[in-house]
């Protein structure tokens, strides 16, 4: 079921809002909502809030969120300032501002500063390796390079493939250096070639441009390695790479040393902005005049007494929270929240593939907590199968505590497994005909059929069909209440005459059948006559239509006899082929792969079967959605 609502507005002097919106922050009850131009336009001085702050505390975060990245994980047993967080949210905004920004100025200069020169490092190191790479492959063809003052060297790197371009860019090369130029390729890798150039630095200009508008890969070889011998600079180079992870060590263990003394200060700066933001980011929500505050939304009706008090113990007779009258419009929009009883509350879950029920709509919820497990239960229906059932999911919820997602599914299946094993027992199964066979468990007799499900295929058939009947006419039961909430006559009377002929047609057809005395016949006959004027009157053309559709749903429902047989087929052949053969091991192992086959699909198709006959042939009959969630303005613990 859903939870009562009701529309409020919150009113204070203007001088406290951050207080006002502190606390209501802290109490975590209230949805907001807009108080739009619209509204503040009617009201000749109610403005709505512009809030600067939210600019600096955005800004603020951008920079300690910039700080958790460069500093390294807090080390094992590091220490940092405590009660940082407790104390900044005792100061006012401008104040908390003002000392969060001067307590990171230093910190921030100082790791940007080392972060920057380790990123440098590490781009040098990178760059060096890559010269020590070329020269190393270059050192063998030494010798075939001219040693010329004022020369500069280059080296350009091509693909195999693209070899050829080198006969194309040598001749314009020798044009612009005015034949100033000597080259010497070599194979650098299996995919590259390199080739050295050497050219009258009077033309370095004009061939790096060259170079450039054609597309080579140029790494310019620094002056400083360029003007000796390639041994002597691969030794520098090596040189400089030692120098250079010697340097990133030192700023890595003074990057350690600040995380052990400010990181969790910073995660509490960090949670402390957060929580300022998100109420900044609200106030865009609000209005005031030049004296008054305004905060309007939604809270739940047992809530309100709660908030009022911590309001009163606040702030005194200050602030006021009042209930409003909400319009039509407001009333349709309004949050929805679930208020279910605890058998129920797992089931919430299928609000994720359904959507939320509009506010005032019957809640689907309660009626899913019902038939669920019976159609699932009437599906499997063994003991064996809901023993299993009921172990694994006991086993998931124990192993798996923090997956809120997995915990709710395995309680669906948990409280599915009870109807399996009730539904087990009444057709006498247990992993098949293993417990008959072995005297454990008989099928009952009842109305003068013995339930064995290999056997009472036709009471079975008749079972699931009325089960359809009855499951879609509560659904169409539930549109009618739907229609006097919202005071729709045409789906009123639609709905009304769907019930009736649904309930002609039935008692014509067991008329017919000779099921029932005479006089069923001539009742069904009324109902159809008296259902079809209002069906068409509210649904038209596509009322008519609409009924067709009802009766597939419940002939939908023969699956819950259908998927039932074939699994009690595969256990039944599963015993079978065990006893079949000689040996005992093999006849054991080949029962236990089947069973356990059985059971994964006894996890699985029952599930979206019966998932599938309430979102398709329950839910259609009255469930509109597209409601919005309760989604309180508040702190949430551990969030």
């Amino acid at each position: 079921m859903l939870e009562k609502m009701s529309s409020i507005v919150v009113v204070g002097p203007r001088g406290e809002t951050e207080q006002i919106v502190d606390t209501i922050y802290q109490e975590g009850r209230v949805h907001l909502v807009d108080i739009s131009p619209d509204a503040t336009a009617g009201h000749g001085e109610l403005q709505r809030i512009d809030e600067a702050s939210l600019v600096e505390v955005d800004q603020l975060l951008l920079k300690v969120n910039g700080l958790l990245k460069l500093l390294p994980r807090e080390r094992p047993g590091a220490r940092g300032a405590e009660g940082v967080e407790d104390s900044l949210r005792s100061l006012p905004l401008s104040e908390m501002i003002g000392t969060i920004r001067s307590r990171l100025e230093g910190l921030d200069a100082k790791t940007v500063d080392m972060s920057n020169r380790k990123a440098d490092l590490q781009l040098t190191a990178t760059t060096l390796e890559r010269y020590a790479h070329i020269l190393s492959r270059l050192q063998p063809i030494e010798d075939a390079l001219p040693q010329l003052e004022g020369f500069e060297m280059t080296v350009l790197l091509l693909q195999k493939e693209y070899a050829h371009l080198f006969e194309q860019i040598v001749p314009r090369l020798r044009e612009i250096t005015n034949n100033q130029f000597e080259y010497v390729s070599a194979e650098l890798d299996e995919s590259t070639i390199a080739a050295i150039t050497i050219f009258n630095k009077w033309y370095s200009r004009e061939v790096h441009s060259f170079l450039f508008s054609q597309n080579v890969n140029e790494v310019r070889i620094p002056p400083d390695f360029s003007d000796m011998p390639i041994e002597e600079a691969i030794r520098t180079i090596r040189r400089q790479q030692e120098e250079g992870r010697a340097e990133i060590g030192r700023i890595d263990a003074e990057l350690s040393e600040l995380s052990g003394r400010w990181r969790r200060e910073l995660l509490d700066i960090q949670r402390v902005l957060e929580e300022q933001r998100d109420e900044l980011r609200v106030f865009s929500r609000f209005a005031h005049t030049d004296y008054t505050f305004v905060m309007k939304g939604w809270i739940p009706k047992s809530s309100i007494p709660g908030v009022r008090k911590c309001l009163q113990n606040v702030f005194g007779g200050r602030v006021a929270l009042a209930e409003v009258p909400a319009t039509p419009e407001e009333i349709e929009g309004a949050p929805i929240s679930f208020a279910n009883p605890f058998w129920a509350r797992p089931f919430e879950f299928f609000s994720r593939l359904m959507g939320f029920p509009r506010y005032g709509e019957v809640d689907p919820i309660p009626f899913m907590a019902i038939f669920f497990p019976f159609f699932f239960g009437l599906i499997v229906a063994d003991v064996g199968y809901g023993i299993c059932i009921l172990a694994l999911t006991l086993f998931i919820r124990w192993r798996y505590p923090a997956l809120v997602w997995l915990r709710e599914l395995a309680m669906i299946f948990m409280i599915s497994a009870i109807p399996t094993i009730i539904f087990g027992y009444l057709f006498g199964e247990f992993f098949g005909d293993f417990g008959e066979h072995m005297g454990w468990f008989h099928p009952v007799v009842f109305a003068g059929v013995t339930w064995n499900r290999m056997e009472a295929m036709i009471p079975l058939l008749v079972l699931a069909i009325a089960v359809g009947v009855a499951h879609v006419l509560l659904g169409l039961g539930l549109g009618v209440v739907n229609a006097v909430t919202r005071r729709n006559r045409r789906h009123l009377f639609e709905k009304v005459g769907m019930i009736a002929v649904i309930l002609g047609i039935l008692l014509v057809l067991i008329g017919v059948v000779d099921l029932g005395p005479p006089a069923l016949l001539l009742l069904g006959a009324g109902l159809l006559v008296l259902g079809l004027p209002p069906l068409l009157y509210g649904g038209g053309v596509r009322g008519a239509v609409e009924i067709m559709g009802a009766i597939g749903n419940i002939m939908s429902y023969a699956r819950l006899m259908a998927i039932g047989m074939a699994s009690v087929l595969l256990a039944v052949v599963a015993n079978e082929l065990a006893g079949a053969v000689g040996t005992v091991l093999v006849g054991v192992l080949i029962a236990a792969s089947l069973h356990l086959l059985n059971l994964v699909l006894a996890l699985f198709s029952p599930f979206i079967q019966s998932t599938r006959l309430h979102l398709v042939e329950f839910n259609s009959k009255f469930y509109e959605g597209s409601g919005r969630p309760y989604d309180p303005f508040g702190y949430r613990p551990g969030g």
